[in-house]
């Protein structure tokens, strides 16, 4: 052999390297490998889980935010229309309390024509019994011819 070089002794270490390395294989690195493969695919699937949740929360959220503007649009038209109707009531209210004025004003007008038309009859009726009495006094004092005349003539007068 030339330069001492012993063959069988590489092939036995070359045979050791390669029980070595294959029962490190099976022992350590695959098993490792699998580990981290399982581990890698589990971060994925919960990256994935994370995307679809995320992107359905914001579905949802969009979802919501369209409901809230719809929301606030009905309780805005459902406002105003109650708006409206209160409006609506306020003003046939104040018609009908108008309406109610003004026939109260007719007939406080209408009693207080008839009080002064009976004021004034009355004050007529007490004018002429009063000129009655006085010139009854009066044709008393001056002679009993002129009192009789007198007398019948009122008499007349007071029948008709």
């Amino acid at each position: 052999m030339p330069l001492n070089i012993d063959f069988q002794q590489i092939f036995l270490h070359m045979f050791n390297f390669l029980l070595l390395f294959g029962g490190l294989y099976f022992i350590l690195y695959k098993p490792v490998k699998d580990f981290m493969d399982k581990r890698e695919k589990h971060f994925e699937e919960l990256e994935k889980e994370v995307q679809d949740k995320l992107s359905n929360a914001k579905a949802s959220e969009l979802e919501y935010n369209e409901k809230l503007k719809q929301a606030d649009e009905e309780i805005r038209s459902k406002k105003q229309e109650a708006l409206n109707e209160a409006q609506k009531i306020a003003d046939t209210n104040i018609e009908r309390s108008k309406s109610e004025a003004e026939k109260i004003l007719a007939k406080a007008k209408k009693a207080a024509d008839a009080e002064h038309d009976r004021i004034i009859e009355d004050a007529q009726r007490e004018i002429e019994e009063l000129a009655m009495e006085t010139t009854k006094k009066i044709i008393a004092s001056s002679g009993s011819a002129a009192y009789d005349e007198f007398l019948s003539a009122t008499d007349t007068e007071g029948s008709r």
